[in-house]
């Protein structure tokens, strides 16, 4: 789902790493001399004519209806490649690439006040079939975002038949990280944000996979077929993620043979078109939380030394460890919205990465449905 990377090491530690961040923390060899550039074989490379990114079937009523309605289920994601461009053309030469995930997605519903049109802050998913008979889905996975529920409030019955109601905040489903402006999204195709209706782009195949589908179909891409006899010191350290400089021209490996007793290795290579090598990244360039006092982590690509700059540092402290950027935010009382900037520099290679940082207000409740103003000053309890 999210294309990571999973090596063991002896010791028993597990690297885990999103495929683009592990592919950005390689090295550089320069292995010309060692290269026996006599014979070389060059080919296209493998194609790919069909591409499908799928969740499981969907089971529930507004699912199964937008399937019906658009040929896919919400957030899936397909492409068949023909020679005349269309569904019913012959697919081109090449692989096809299927991924299904086991997991179900929901079409979720935003609920307008009735008497007036106005939307809510409640938004649920239904799961239910077009009987409206409860359904056992497949497992989800989505976002909770605690939400200020607003002046329109929402009630349920008791198990003693009273009504209560719900005035504060309220755990809401969501496939975005955030509703207004979401780094990540749990759909890979762009799908209407249903708190919004606006087009969440930054889906998974956009966050994940797309360097990886296009770089199968640059224009330029030739795989190359090498021979050469590499010292023990490079060997050794040789990672899948590494970059090989032979004459010029920068190569990453697709895979390698080694006889251990002549060290002769057999490198499959892909030329390489990477624009940064060694360069550094953040997973996100937003963060979002609630009033709550909290600690949230940011992933940093080559992270080295950091120093950190915080325009207002007033409720907001940085730690690190490894890779990781610790974010502790302060409880926020104070009724008001509060946002600053973060600047991450790496003081080995003076990179930086910036972080808008936004921490939403604790909701304020009253003790009464009656609020009384005198000019342009309210009064209200939040004891």
């Amino acid at each position: 789902m999210f294309k990571l990377v999973v090596i063991a090491d002896e010791y028993e530690n597990i690297y885990i790493d999103t495929f683009n961040n592990y592919y950005a923390q390689g090295g550089v060899y320069n292995i010309s001399r060692y290269v026996k550039t006599d014979s070389i074989d060059i080919s296209r490379g493998n194609l790919l004519n069909e591409i499908k990114f799928n969740f499981k079937e969907p089971k529930t009523l507004l699912n199964s209806q937008f399937k019906v309605n658009t040929g896919l289920g919400y957030g899936d994601e397909e492409t068949l490649l023909t020679d005349d461009g269309t569904a019913t053309g012959t697919p081109l030469e090449g692989d096809s690439l299927s991924i299904e995930v086991p997991f179900e997605q929901f079409i979720y519903e935003r609920l307008p006040d009735l008497n007036d049109g106005v939307l809510t802050n409640i938004m649920y998913g239904g799961i239910f079939n077009d009987k409206i008979e409860p359904v056992s889905p497949d497992l989800h996975l989505f976002y909770n975002i605690n939400t200020p529920i607003g002046l329109k409030t929402i009630g349920f019955i008791n198990d003693v038949g009273v009504k209560e109601q719900l005035s504060t905040t309220i755990n809401t489903p969501s496939h975005s990280i955030d509703f207004l402006l979401p780094d990540f999204n749990l759909t890979f195709g762009i799908e209407n944000n249903e708190w919004t209706n606006i087009a969440s782009e930054k889906t998974l195949y956009s966050n994940y996979y797309a360097n990886y589908i296009e770089s199968i179909f640059n224009i330029k891409r030739r795989s190359f077929a090498y021979k050469a006899i590499l010292p023990l010191r490079i060997l050794l350290k040789l990672k899948l993620n590494d970059i090989l400089e032979i004459k010029n021209n920068y190569y990453r490996i697709d895979n390698y043979q080694i006889n251990l007793l002549t060290r002769e290795i057999g490198l499959n290579l892909i030329n390489s078109f990477d624009t940064v090598i060694n360069g550094m990244s953040s997973n996100i360039s937003e963060l979002f939380a609630d009033y709550r006092e909290q600690v949230q982590s940011v992933s940093i690509t080559n992270l080295g030394n950091p120093s950190f700059d915080i325009v207002d540092g007033t409720w907001l402290n940085l730690t690190y460890s490894g890779s990781n950027v610790y974010f502790s935010f302060d409880e926020n009382d104070t009724g008001i919205l509060r946002t600053t900037n973060v600047i991450i520099t790496n003081t080995e290679t003076l990179q930086i990465v910036e972080i808008f940082v936004t921490q939403y207000p604790r909701a304020v409740t009253a003790d009464s449905t009656l609020i009384t103003a005198d000019t342009t000053l309210i009064t209200v309890d939040n004891g």
